[in-house]
């Protein structure tokens, strides 16, 4: 039987199956540029060769055994046109700028101009050898000879569904499976992807079967994105956890950490997601919980039946008990107290109210993160700048008892 995640891409490899080959297409633009596959060598490799930000022939390549980006970098673009050869220099997978060719190329291509098979499909054809650069001290290795079938024209694409070149790396996507856990009645085992080795929960047991496999198509999707960003990321750090579950609710905590090529900074990301069990659905906290005061005042402190006041009120009293120590959360060092002054200066709080904006007409501030636990109702408000990206996930958790005077309508809670 073949795994969900197989038969999903299934269909995308059927759409995807056939090369283009016709030539009015490749002589409507640079006669390099395209979507390829083919041999380099003894790898295989699908390739994207398109103009770049420089307005010079460039691209990407993978081996389809490993999926990870390696950069290429070649002439302008209009002069080359007409050229009958074209030579790219080629960057490793962890080169980080996007404005200019690495000082030191793994290998050197020079690739005459796409020719039309004679003989058989008439496919589009690019031929020619990848020189491999030497180890220092050493003769270089044989070149490699380079051939690969025309795909079709390549439009670069943000999202990685709408764009052909990734959507060929997720074809390579080949998931095990391996041992899980347990939190009350959810049990899960973890879908590992061979290449990134990126996990993502699939649940077996705590809901019923419709529901699970609803709730596993979500966290198989979500995978596949992360991996597609693994694999191009210089430097990509990723943890997916399950960190409650009871017969009602269902948590996860996804954290990563990234470095894309021409960015000026390493950055962040946390985020919460709590399922409802019956359904399937993420839960809508505003409908559970009364956030802020639909009138337009500031928010006052001490008013006991707003989740946003007491989560402040608690921020506050933090800060006050403890002396602000450290330096700046920037990734490491992200004391609670610092991260939690940066919130309540954000919301302009002082004197026991809040005048932002943001808390006033029954407005949800943005990016609060909500989540049950045994304790109570954690809460992170995320209001952080990149300077301060250690603090996103910092938290509070108000006892359950308190969190009930916040309820929109009655019901239970853990």
């Amino acid at each position: 039987m073949k795994h969900p995640i197989l038969i999903a891409l299934l269909a995308l490899a059927s759409a995807l199956a056939s090369p283009v080959t016709s030539a009015k297409a490749t002589a409507q633009g640079h006669p390099w540029q395209g979507l390829w596959q083919g041999q380099v060598g003894q790898q295989r490799i699908v390739l994207a060769l398109h103009e770049d930000a420089r307005q010079n022939l460039g691209g990407r390549y993978f081996d389809e055994r490993y999926g990870r980006d390696i950069s290429l970098w070649g002439p302008e673009i209009t002069a080359s046109a007409q050229a009958t050869t074209v030579e790219l220099l080629e960057c490793p997978p962890d080169y980080g700028s996007v404005h200019e060719p690495c000082p030191h190329p793994s290998a050197r291509w020079s690739v005459p101009r796409p020719q039309r098979q004679a003989q058989g499909p008439r496919a589009i054809v690019l031929e020619g050898t990848r020189q491999p650069s030497a180890p220092e001290g050493r003769r270089p290795p044989p070149p490699e000879l380079i051939r690969l079938t025309r795909l079709g024209d390549y439009q670069s694409n943000a999202e990685a569904f709408g764009d052909r070149y990734e959507q060929r790396r997720l074809l390579g996507i080949r998931g095990e499976t391996v041992p899980g856990g347990q939190w009350g009645p959810v049990r899960w085992t973890w879908l590992r992807d061979v290449r990134s080795r990126l996990t993502t929960p699939q649940f077996t047991q705590g809901a019923t079967p419709a529901v699970l496999a609803h709730i596993n198509r979500g966290y198989q999707q979500q995978w596949r994105e992360r991996i597609s960003h693994a694999l191009t990321a210089v430097d990509y750090e990723d943890d997916v956890r399950v960190v409650f579950a009871n017969t009602r609710w269902l948590t996860t905590h996804h954290s990563v950490g990234y470095y894309f090529a021409g960015a000026a900074h390493p950055s962040s990301h946390f985020s919460s997601q709590t399922l409802d069990l019956q359904t399937g659905q993420p839960v809508d906290w505003k409908r559970v919980f009364r956030l802020t005061d639909p009138r337009p005042v500031n928010l006052d402190l001490n008013r006991a039946d707003l989740l946003a006041a007491q989560v402040l009120k608690a921020m506050t009293a933090q800060v006050a008990a403890q002396p602000i120590s450290g330096q700046l959360p920037d990734g490491t060092d992200a004391a609670d107290e610092r991260c939690f002054a940066m919130v309540l200066e954000r919301y302009q709080c002082q004197s026991g109210r809040c005048a932002s904006p943001e808390l006033l007409r029954g407005n949800t501030p943005a990016n609060w993160w909500i989540w049950p636990t045994a304790q109570g109702l954690a809460v992170s408000p995320d209001p952080y700048p990149e300077v301060a990206r250690g603090c996103r996930g910092e938290h509070v958790v108000l006892p359950w008892q308190r969190v009930r005077a916040t309820l929109i309508k009655p019901q239970a809670l853990p």
